[in-house]
């Protein structure tokens, strides 16, 4: 029940004095915070409700994401007793934690971060009397993660960490024989080694706290050699249609045998043997083949390369690969160009598709269109055909949007652009692009080899113009575009466009799930735009207007895209972004969450996508894994952590799950993204960066989370960058 206003507005005003006469050691949480001063009242909350136990789904099928987020009031506790003061102690930490790295939410809603995880300090269900609510237990647990790879002759470091039980702790390293030396301290867990040759083995962990609790993990502990793996072939030699062909692939660095694969096709009549990486057979096909190659070495370590494969004789088209940008709104033209073989040419798409239906292809091999609004990437296949109906076959790419990406933020703008497009379009009149430049109002503010690069100190209401200039191989400079943007002002909560700007994803770009009418999807794309709408871990967002269902289920996870428009995501050190799901304590159990995972991709250019490195840690062989454990899930997943309910850019007391992109911006050369991917796991559909291992999700016929379905699988409540 709620409390009517009281009147004694000095009584409680002495109350309250006399809590802070105890040396802050605690703060009286009166019912009536309207009554505070205001910079007290984050530390009152209003407690009037009956304790009771989360709602569980029936077995009629209710959606989980409403029992993920029941009523608060079913998951707050309370007192019977609704006059009673409740004292918070503001140093207060939930038993087990000695220390934390941030601190969010206040009253029963206060939550502490250790090792990337959130924990109520406060345990949720009834308390006896007036007293103060019991403090949050937390169980054993080892919260390092997978050791980073090291290299050999150089000494190994990996300092293994456990919270909660009841500290000193001892810990035990099971390792196979190794061809090194490797110790781990049983009192502070620090594991060092060195090893002359590389190495893949088990590491399996146990600790062993003081009461006797233990916990286990089982994880790869990874030597690498000096070099590292690498796709040493530069290109793949011609040949001719219906001839035999032959091309071998090679590699170096890693830890060899190398397996080979790729991700497409090869031409009809030619294959690729994993174990040589050679390329064999004849084909009738003639065109050019972009194919992207993976070498894997013995220690699951990965590469990709795209290679060229050429078949033609005689007629070719020499129109570039990559063909000038699309501008929005303007017309585009451009004829193809072809030589050898016996004129007249004939033209025809054969594969993949144009931006939309206004775009046509002559057969002459006139290609025209309108740009349109939404910015896009296409890839698509011409053939042409001479008159002796010999063909050639060859893939294009067209990017339809500026040449000059503009992305305003908060007192900057992220600045981009495409080396590729840049080429093609200089390709035309013989040239190419040795760097580029940009200028701000006629100054120069970048010059370099690079794609993209964040302006800062920009007046919010200002309008810089910019100008991206192609530094040519004739020794000149080209100017290749020109735009302006404005730089808003920003605000945390939903922004107006045109007004101003927030934090938030803006755009849903694309929407996969596995089947139609998911849980959340007829309210798109406002339920996954602005901020979070969890009000604190007890409070998830629940109602189809706030969160959206990506599905789950056995083999397969659904995925959404989303759009930073009127700000970026800058990378810088630290945590660069924050995901908010809607994560359920089940029965109000502050240990036994129920967790729906997601891997997370970034992008600047659209498909371009970069996946942030993840780790699933089971326990050693023979121990229960525990999928209500947030440290299964131990680095670089969504969906282990609620909202608090504070700042969602601050990721030391936002919740959710804040990501660090340096090591995925790092390996594109990214200074900036304005594209994230979240794509719901499934359950033994992806394996994890740290050691290749499935990746689990939850079943439970209490919340049926693998249905593939409704309510399945990771439900997106909101996206906020934290440098912006």
């Amino acid at each position: 029940m709620k409390l009517e206003r009281h009147p004694l507005k000095p009584a409680i005003l002495l109350l309250l004095l006399l809590g802070l006469s105890l040396g802050g050691w605690g703060v009286f949480s009166a019912a009536y915070p309207e009554l505070a001063p205001a910079w007290m009242s984050s530390l009152l909350e209003i407690i009037g409700v009956e304790g009771k136990d989360a709602k569980v789904p029936t077995a009629d099928g209710a959606p989980d994401s409403i029992s993920k987020s029941a009523d608060p009031e079913n998951l707050i506790p309370g007192s019977g007793n609704s006059s009673a003061l409740r004292i918070y102690d503001p140093k207060a930490l939930p038993k087990g934690l000695t220390s934390i790295d941030g601190e969010g939410g206040s009253g029963v809603n206060r939550v502490v971060k250790k090792n990337g995880v959130w924990f109520p300090v406060y345990s949720p269900g009834p308390r006896p009397g007036g007293g103060p609510p019991p403090l949050t237990v937390i169980p054993l647990s080892i919260a390092s993660g997978s050791p980073p790879p090291g290299r050999v002759h150089q000494t190994f470091l990996y300092q293994a960490e456990a919270i909660g039980g009841t500290p000193p702790y001892q810990w035990k390293a099971g390792l196979p024989a190794p061809a090194g030396t490797f110790n781990m301290g049983p009192a502070d867990g620090l594991l060092t080694g060195l090893s002359r040759e590389p190495l893949t083995l088990t590491l399996d962990l146990t600790v062993t706290d003081a009461a006797g609790a233990v916990d286990t993990a089982s994880m790869k502990l990874v030597v690498r050699p000096e070099k590292d793996l690498a796709i040493e072939t530069a290109e793949l030699p011609a040949f001719k249609p219906t001839e035999p062909a032959s091309a071998e692939l090679h590699a170096g660095g890693g830890v060899p045998p190398y397996r080979w694969s790729l991700t497409g096709q090869l031409p009809e009549g030619l294959s690729l043997q994993p174990d040589t990486g050679r390329i064999e057979g004849s084909t009738s096909q003639a065109g050019d083949f972009p194919l992207p190659v993976t070498v894997t070495d013995s220690q699951e370590t990965r590469v990709e390369k795209v290679l060229t494969l050429r078949c033609h004789e005689g007629l070719d088209i020499t129109t570039p690969e990559a063909l000038p940008p699309a501008a929005p709104g303007a017309a585009y033209e451009l004829s193809f160009e072809a030589t050898g073989g016996v004129a007249p040419y004939t033209w025809e798409i054969s594969g993949g598709f144009l931006p939309d239906s206004s775009w046509k292809l002559s057969d002459t091999g006139l290609l025209t269109g309108q740009g349109g609004s939404t910015e896009q990437f296409v890839e698509f296949t011409l053939t042409v055909s001479d008159s002796t109906e010999a063909t050639f076959e060859k893939s294009f790419r067209l990017a339809v949007g500026d040449l000059l990406i503009l992305v305003p933020s908060r007192e900057k703008v992220g600045v981009a652009w495409s080396p590729a497009a840049v080429s093609g379009l200089l390709a035309a009149g013989g040239l190419s692009a040795t760097g580029f430049q940009v200028l701000r109002d006629g100054i120069p503010v970048y010059e370099g080899g690079g794609s993209n690069f964040v302006d800062r100190g920009l007046r919010p209401g200002s309008i810089p113009r910019y100008t991206l200039m192609a530094l040519t191989n004739d020794g000149g400079r080209q100017s290749v575009s020109e735009k302006e943007t404005a730089i808003l002002p920003q605000i945390l909560t939903r922004a107006e466009p045109g007004r101003n700007g927030d934090p938030y994803a803006d755009r849903v770009v694309s929407f996969q799930p596995l089947s139609p009418g998911g849980y959340g999807s007829a309210s798109l794309p406002r339920n996954v735009t602005g901020p979070p709408d969890g009000r604190s871990i007890y409070a998830p967002a629940n109602k189809p207007g706030e969160v959206l269902s990506l599905h789950a289920r056995p083999g397969a996870g659904g995925l959404v895209e989303l759009e930073f428009t009127d700000n970026i995501v800058e990378i810088l050190p630290g945590e660069d972004l924050t995901v908010f799901e809607n994560v359920l304590y089940v029965g109000g159990n502050a240990n036994q969450r129920f967790m729906e995972p997601a891997v997370v991709s970034v992008a600047l250019f659209p498909g371009e996508w970069h996946r942030v490195s993840c780790d699933a840690v089971p326990p050693i062989d023979g121990q229960p894994l525990d999928l209500r454990d947030p440290f299964y899930y131990a680095r670089g997943f969504a969906g282990r952590n609620g909202t608090t309910g504070s700042d969602p850019t601050n990721p030391n007391a936002s919740g959710g799950d804040s990501l660090d992109l340096d090591e995925a911006a790092a390996r594109a050369g990214l200074t900036w993204i304005r594209y994230i991917k979240i794509q719901s796991t499934g359950d033994a559909a992806l394996r994890d960066d740290a050691g290749g291992d499935l990746i689990r999700h939850p079943d439970d016929p209490a919340f049926n989370p693998l249905s593939g379905s409704g309510s399945s699988g990771f439900d997106l409540d909101a996206v906020s960058a934290v440098h912006y």
